[in-house]
């Protein structure tokens, strides 16, 4: 357990542990990154797995504006970056070719950019859910009102009205409501209400603990990067190497998205067709009916199938190889037609983002309006005072409930 610092403007310091013990160069390595807003607390079962902890070593990363990861959010910051951070890190423990574990959508996104920037780190790669990875999302505009509840709110009511849009936009909620959210970005929806209750209070938890008003420059550098565009079209995934595991849900009429609302059928659909036609040995596992948080509702389907899945494709471990920093600032080059790319410093994480200049100058003035705003909130948000989730005993939660908001 520590930290990783890379080099860079954002003084990043990314948290990883070694959950098993220290790495053993026999064994091959399971990556496990940090699930789009939780921690990686959720995925002790993968660690606690019989037939995974004693045959392979375990690596846990959080990814920036996650868990424990330290960082100055950068304009720069978007999926290549973040994929550059998990190169860098394996690159520092001596390892590559390892079986990643990338659930959720920033989990998703920042796998893409790694087994297209650095394939030599993954040997496989296993996503536990999708999204829509080409263009903007279609519902981007009450995304962004979301965004408003959760980063500008107008009082506590608000704010917990953009974490129920975030974690449940079903309208039947017990909850008095100012917003229909509709079918935004539901990480439930209609199973919101069959899931542990001390799950979801800990998530929203860390929904508000981690991204509130007063910590505006992380919850932008969090949710900022899946609102752009990934700078991809689905032929830039021809010629990907790596084995990939999908899981994603199906409706009973067989159409890709299912129950996942936040990113549905149509969305999916071009996803999971670019990773039929990239050339990969692609796997897919669909489970009927699934919301979009398919990582947390089914989670022992999921490690029963990853452990078949990595261990179809376990071998010897690989002599460690060079980060192939060059080829990738090439890769990026190439697909953002800018080639002052090549300039950039290979050693600097920041060098692999996707955006262009343009955008890096609008994103860094929204930067600087939303550290004026940190430093004028001053709303009390309960929750605020909980305990951090990696901080919990075996009690399990305590403290205020979102769930139980309208009790109080």
């Amino acid at each position: 357990m520590g930290f990783i610092r890379l080099p860079g403007k954002g003084e990043t310091n990314i948290f990883y542990d070694l959950p098993v013990g220290p790495l053993d160069p026999a064994k091959e390595t399971i990556v496990l990154l940090s699930p789009t807003m939780h921690t990686l607390c959720f995925l002790k079962p993968f660690w606690q797995c019989p037939a995974l902890k004693d045959r392979y070593n375990f690596l846990c990363l959080d990814l920036r504006s996650h868990g424990r990861t330290k960082s100055l959010p950068t304009p720069t910051y978007d999926f290549g970056v973040a994929a550059a951070d998990v190169a860098l890190c394996l690159e520092t423990l001596g390892l590559s070719h390892c079986h990643i574990y990338a659930p959720g959508v920033a989990s998703f996104l920042t796998g893409i950019k790694l087994v297209l920037l650095f394939p030599s780190r993954a040997k496989t790669i296993t996503f536990a859910g999708v999204c829509a990875l080409f263009g903007y999302h279609p519902a981007i505009e009450r995304f962004t009102q979301i965004d408003r509840c959760t980063q500008t709110p107008e009082d506590v009511e608000d704010f917990e009205e953009g974490v129920r849009g975030l974690l449940d936009g079903s309208e039947g909620s017990q909850v008095s409501m100012r917003y229909n959210w509709g079918t935004v970005d539901c990480m439930f929806n209609d199973q919101w209400h069959t899931l542990d209750k001390d799950m979801i209070d800990t998530i929203a938890t860390i929904l508000t603990k981690t991204y509130t008003p007063g910590n505006s420059l992380a919850s932008r550098e969090h949710f900022g990067p899946m609102r752009m565009s990934s700078g991809l079209e689905p032929e830039s995934l021809v010629g990907i190497t790596t084995p990939i595991l999908v899981f994603h849900s199906l409706t009973q009429d067989g159409s890709k998205g299912g129950k996942d609302v936040a990113h549905p059928p149509p969305t999916l659909d071009e996803t999971i067709s670019a990773l039929q036609n990239s050339g990969a040995q692609l796997t897919i596992q669909v489970i009927p009916g699934a919301p979009h948080t398919v990582d947390l509702t089914h989670l022992l389907y999921i490690l029963n199938h990853f452990t078949e899945f990595i261990d179809s494709h376990s071998s010897a471990p690989h002599p460690e190889i060079s980060l192939e920093t060059h080829q990738a600032l090439s890769t990026i080059s190439y697909l953002t037609s800018n080639p002052k790319v090549m300039s950039r410093d290979p050693n600097c994480p920041d060098s692999y983002t996707f955006l262009s200049d343009m955008a890096i100058e609008t994103e860094a003035m929204l930067m600087e309006e939303l550290a004026r705003r940190e430093n004028s909130f001053t709303l009390d948000l309960p929750a605020l005072k909980n305990t951090d989730v990696w901080d919990y005993g075996d009690g399990g939660f305590e403290g205020w409930r979102f769930t139980e908001r309208d009790s109080y």
